[in-house]
């Protein structure tokens, strides 16, 4: 009788460490699951918007993420590189900081409206793509597939850029006053706010003024010779 309960027990122990390795195989080489725990959309009147989103392995194996892809509840798909490869280490959590746009080309919405939204999330991984889990009975091998097959419309960013500053779409110009020994950079949207203040300031009424005017009514606000005052003007992206 002893003996056939030793033998039992030797054989569930047995299965168990069986089941164990088989499971662990499972998530070293088969599971790709990684869970969407957080995101934001983050944006500024002066630089560029960008997104952080949070992420949650429940893998064995680790993934070096290069880039993402937001895909829209219309199907678009938005592609976003990130400003440096990230690692998501087995069994951890890691947040993604994606490289910074203006805007969204021939796009009606913002990225804090299509957030607001069902959108999925493709991670682009050195040789694979993952749809990231968002939200229970989600198609994602689905969603995979269509991506791999280009099936999605894309959606291009555009970037208007100063002196490797990305830049919000609402900034016309960009100041430079010279002074002996440094340059002071200015940005000003088209409303007239700047992003510093100059001589207790920061909201100018230009309504009427063109890239010239303003470089006169700083050279006399902060009574300074033109010729130290500079200013690039930005086309508007339609």
């Amino acid at each position: 009788m002893l003996s056939s309960i030793m033998n039992t027990v030797d054989f569930l122990g047995n299965f168990c460490v069986v089941l164990i390795t088989l499971y662990t195989f499972y998530l070293t080489f088969c599971s790709k699951k990684i869970k969407v725990i957080g995101y934001s959309d983050v944006t500024s009147a002066f630089e560029g918007e960008y997104l952080k989103i949070s992420l949650q392995s429940f893998s064995m194996k680790a993934f070096e993420i290069t880039s993402i892809c937001v895909i829209t509840e219309n199907g678009q798909s938005i592609s976003l590189k990130l400003e440096q490869p990230t690692v998501l280490e087995p069994r951890r959590t890691v947040e993604l900081v994606t490289e910074p746009y203006t805007k969204l080309i021939g796009f009606p919405e913002h990225m804090t409206d299509i957030l607001m939204g069902k959108w999925n999330l493709i991670l682009v991984t050195r040789g694979q793509t993952i749809c990231a889990s968002m939200r229970r009975f989600q198609r994602k091998k689905h969603i995979e597939r269509k991506y791999k097959k280009h099936q999605y419309e894309r959606i291009q960013t555009w970037c208007s850029e100063y002196e490797d500053v990305v830049l919000s779409e609402s900034v016309r110009y960009a100041i430079q006053i010279v002074h002996e020994e440094n340059h002071e950079l200015v940005y000003m949207t088209e409303a007239g706010f700047t992003n510093q203040c100059l001589a207790g300031y920061n909201s100018f009424d230009i309504e009427y003024m063109d890239a010239e005017d303003i470089r006169q009514m700083f050279a006399e606000l902060l009574h300074m010779d033109i010729d130290y005052i500079l200013i690039t003007e930005f086309p508007k992206f339609e």
